[in-house]
C-alpha cells in the first residue's frame, strides 16, 4: 500500500511546474448521501471525503482512527484493547460505546457493515483496502435509518490498469507487532478484480493484550455500457484477542502497562470469526437510475468476560433497492429518489458461568462450576434473538433558481426485537418477549451557490437509535429477556455551513449546529456487576458544535487540518436517593480537538508529520472525574520507486506523551482509564510489480 500511495502522489505532481509553486486541488465527489457521485457544493449536508494513504502515506493500518484523521466532528479513541474496537463517535453519537460501534452507520463500498440492531464490528474491516472514505457528519436517519447519527462509507481503491499486478509488504514494530500482506489486482476488458490477505500479530503495549488475526478480501467488478455490478467477500479470523481491561488511577500511576487483575484472573479474551458477502448493481431503465444491494454475513464469537462466558452465533442478511428520476419542471431540472432497505439479524446466545481462577479453570467443583478443569460452567442464558428492520424513504431535490436548491425527504422505520428463551426451568421463568420500535425521520435543506466553487447550506435533519440486543438484554436486576423500559434515542439537528475552494488551492468546510436529543441512551455500571454495563434513558439534552476543516497544497507539501468545538450537555447522574445533580458535560468527548498533517514530497521521497491536540474529558455523568487531554506527534518517512520496492519508517507518539487515549464512561470501582501506548516505532518494506 505504501508503493500505491507513493505512485498516486507522484502521479499528482505537475511536471510542468516547479515544486515551489502552488497547485490547484482536484475535484472531490462523495456518494455517502445516496445521491450518486455528487460534489459537496451541491449538498445540504456536512460531508468529508479523504484518501488516507494518498494524502498521508505509510499508514500502519492498525486501527480505523488512521482513516478518519483530520475529519472535523469525528472523534476516535484507540483503547489499546484488541477485544474492543476503537471508540468512534460523530458529533457525540456513539460516545457511549463499550465495544464495537454504536450510533454511527458504517458501510463498505455501499454494503452495510452495521447490522439490524445498530451494532458494527470493525475487526473484519480491511484497512489495507481503503482507497477513499466518505463521512456524513450529522443526523442522517432520513437516509439510512437507525444508528445514523453519522455515516461512514469506505471505498475500495481502483484496480490497477493492467491485467495483473501484485504487491507484498512486511511490517514490524514495537510491542511485538508484525504484519504480512499480499495482494493482487487488475483489469481485463469490462472486468476489474482485487484480492488481499493479511496476517497481523502483536503483543500489545499493555500486558494481557496480545492479538493474532487473519483477514482477506476479494472484490470483482463488471462495468457494462449502461450498468455495473460488483461483488465483495471478506473473511476474518481472530483466534487470539486478550482483554487488558481498564485501570484505576492508583494502578495507572504505578504501571501504565498493567492490566486489570480481574481480567487476568478470569482469562478474559475473545475469539471471533466472520465472513461477509455483498453485491451491488447500478443501471438505468430509460431515464430512471436504478440501484440494488444484497448482503449477508455469519459471525461466531467465544468471549469469556469477568461475569460470564458469551457464546454467540450471528447470521445477518438484507438488501435494498432505490430509483432516481430526473425531470424538467418550470424550465428547471429536478429529481426524486425513492427506495427501501430491509435487514434481518438472528443471534443464538449462550451465557455460561466463567470458571477461570488465576487464569485457569477451577480444579474443585462448585455449584456454578460443576465440572473441574472446564472453563464454561453452569448455563445461565440460552436464547434466540431476532431483529427485523425495514425502512422506505422518499427524497426530492428541486432547483428554485438564483443558484438555490431545496432538498426534502423522509423515512419511516420499523424495528422488531424478539427473544425466545430456551432456558425455562424451575425457578427460572420464561423470559421470551417482543418489542417493536418505530420512527419517522424527516429532513429539509437549502443550498445557495455563491460561485462555481463556493456554496452556503442550511438544514434540519433527524436521527434515531434503537438500543442494541446486548443493551436490551443487560438488565440491572439480572433477569433475561428484553428490558421493557429502555426506549430509542431520538435527535433533531439544525445546521448552517459553507464549503468551497478558495484561490484554487484551499478546500474549506465550515459548520455550526445545534442538536437536541431525547431519551439519550446512557451507560452505567453497578459495584457488584463485574464490569457489566447497563443502559438507561436520559432526559432531553442539547449539543452545540462548530467544525472547521482546511486542505491545501503548496508546492511539494500537502496540508490538511481540522478543528472541532463540542459543547455537549451530559445527562443527570443517577441520584442514589440524593437530589439530582446539575447536568454537566457529556463524558468521553473533549470540548476542543485539533488535528493537522503535512506531507512533503520530492521525487520518490516523502515525509509526513501529524499532530493532535485535545482538551480534557470527563469520565462520569457527575463530571467529578476529569481526565487531562494531551498533544501527540507522529512522523513517517519513506523512499520508493526502485524496481517497485519501497521502504518506510514511522514513529508514532514521537515525544512519548503520557495520556489517556480512552475512558470507560461511568465505570464502577474507578476503572476509567485506558492508557495510550508510549513511543511506537515501525518499519515497512513493500514490493509491487510494474503497472
Amino acid at each position: 500500500m505504501l508503493v500505491i500511495g507513493l505512485a498516486a502522489s507522484a502521479a499528482a505532481q505537475d511536471p510542468g511546474r516547479p515544486d515551489s509553486t502552488a497547485r490547484e486541488l482536484p475535484a472531490v465527489v462523495v456518494s455517502v448521501t445516496r445521491e450518486g457521485a455528487r460534489s459537496p457544493l451541491s449538498l445540504p449536508f456536512s460531508v468529508s471525503a479523504v484518501r488516507p494513504d494518498s494524502a498521508r502515506p505509510a499508514l500502519p493500518h492498525l486501527g480505523p482512527e488512521e482513516l478518519l484523521f483530520a475529519i472535523p466532528g469525528v472523534f476516535t479513541a484507540s483503547r489499546g484493547n484488541p477485544t474492543q474496537d476503537a471508540r468512534l463517535s460523530i458529533r457525540g453519537s456513539g460516545a457511549r460505546t463499550a465495544f464495537g460501534v454504536r450510533g454511527v452507520h458504517i458501510l463498505r463500498d455501499g454494503i452495510p457493515l452495521t447490522v439490524a440492531d445498530g451494532q458494527t464490528a470493525l475487526d473484519n474491516l480491511d484497512l489495507e483496502q481503503a482507497g477513499r472514505v466518505d463521512v456524513l457528519r450529522g443526523s442522517a436517519s432520513s437516509l439510512y435509518g437507525t444508528s445514523s447519527g453519522g455515516v461512514i462509507d469506505i471505498h475500495s481503491p481502483e484496480a490497477p490498469p493492467v491485467p495483473l499486478a501484485g504487491r507484498a509488504s512486511l511490517q514490524a514494530g514495537s510491542h511485538g507487532m508484525s504484519r504480512i500482506s499480499l495482494g493482487a489486482g487488475g483489469r481485463r476488458d469490462a472486468w476489474r478484480y482485487q484480492g488481499d490477505i493479511s496476517r497481523t500479530s502483536q503483543d500489545g503495549y499493555r500486558r494481557h493484550a496480545e492479538q493474532r488475526s487473519i483477514l482477506g478480501t476479494v472484490r470483482l467488478v463488471h462495468a457494462g455500457e449502461s450498468s455495473e455490478w460488483a461483488a465483495t467477500i471478506t473473511a476474518h479470523d481472530a483466534p487470539v484477542a486478550a482483554n487488558p481491561g481498564a485501570l484505576t488511577l492508583d494502578e495507572l500511576r504505578v504501571d501504565r502497562r498493567a492490566s486489570d487483575p480481574a481480567q487476568v484472573t478470569r482469562a478474559t479474551r475473545k475469539a471471533a470469526s466472520q465472513w461477509q458477502a455483498g453485491a451491488t448493481w447500478d443501471g438505468h431503465a430509460g431515464q430512471v437510475a436504478l440501484s440494488t444491494v444484497l448482503h449477508g454475513s455469519q459471525r461466531s464469537l467465544d468471549n469469556p468476560l469477568t461475569f460470564a462466558v458469551i457464546d454467540l452465533d450471528r447470521a445477518t442478511w438484507g438488501g435494498g433497492a432505490s430509483a432516481m428520476l430526473p425531470f424538467i419542471w418550470g424550465g428547471r431540472e429536478h429529481r426524486v429518489d425513492a427506495g427501501i432497505d430491509a435487514q434481518w439479524q438472528d443471534d443464538d446466545r449462550l451465557n455460561f458461568a466463567n470458571c477461570n481462577v488465576n487464569g485457569l479453570p477451577v480444579t474443585s467443583p462448585t455449584a456454578n462450576c460443576p465440572v473441574a478443569g472446564v472453563e464454561r460452567g453452569a448455563l445461565r442464558v440460552d436464547q434466540r434473538e431476532r431483529i427485523v428492520n425495514a425502512g422506505p424513504y422518499l427524497r426530492g431535490e428541486f432547483s428554485l433558481g438564483a443558484g438555490i436548491s431545496l432538498t426534502a425527504g423522509a423515512r419511516v422505520d420499523w424495528t422488531r426485537f424478539r427473544v425466545d428463551d430456551h432456558l425455562v426451568q424451575a425457578g427460572d421463568p420464561d423470559d421470551s418477549g417482543e418489542r417493536t420500535m418505530r420512527a419517522f425521520s424527516p429532513m429539509v435543506g437549502l443550498v445557495k451557490r455563491l460561485a462555481p466553487t463556493h456554496a452556503l447550506r442550511a438544514s434540519y435533519s433527524s436521527s434515531f437509535e434503537t438500543p442494541t440486543t446486548t443493551e436490551l438484554a443487560n438488565q440491572p436486576d439480572g433477569s433475561a429477556g428484553l428490558n421493557p423500559e429502555l426506549d430509542p434515542q431520538r435527535a433533531s439537528t439544525y445546521e448552517v455551513g459553507a464549503t468551497g475552494i478558495a484561490f484554487g488551492r484551499v478546500r474549506y468546510d465550515l459548520a455550526v449546529y445545534h442538536t437536541a436529543t431525547r431519551d439519550e441512551l446512557v451507560p452505567f455500571e453497578v459495584d457488584d456487576g463485574s464490569g457489566r454495563r447497563f443502559f438507561r434513558n436520559a432526559e432531553r439534552l442539547r449539543r452545540n458544535g462548530a467544525e472547521v476543516s482546511l486542505a491545501g497544497r503548496i508546492g511539494p507539501v500537502d496540508l490538511t487540518g481540522a478543528w472541532t468545538w463540542s459543547d455537549f450537555e451530559g445527562p443527570r447522574p443517577i441520584s442514589d436517593g440524593a437530589p439530582p445533580a446539575d447536568r454537566g458535560r457529556l463524558p468521553g468527548i473533549p470540548m476542543h480537538r485539533a488535528e493537522v498533517a503535512a506531507t512533503w514530497r520530492r521525487q520518490q521521497w516523502f515525509v509526513t508529520a501529524e499532530g493532535t491536540a485535545a482538551g480534557s474529558v470527563f469520565a462520569d455523568d457527575r463530571n467529578a472525574i476529569r481526565v487531562n487531554g494531551g498533544e501527540t506527534v507522529n512522523l513517517r518517512t519513506g523512499l520508493g520507486g526502485w524496481h517497485g520496492a519501497a521502504i518506510a519508517l514511522g514513529v508514532h507518539n514521537l515525544f512519548d506523551a503520557r495520556y489517556i487515549s480512552s475512558v470507560v464512561v461511568n465505570a464502577a470501582g474507578g476503572r476509567y482509564y485506558e492508557p495510550s501506548p508510549g513511543r511506537t516505532l515501525f518499519v515497512r518494506l513493500s514490493l509491487e510489480t510494474p503497472r
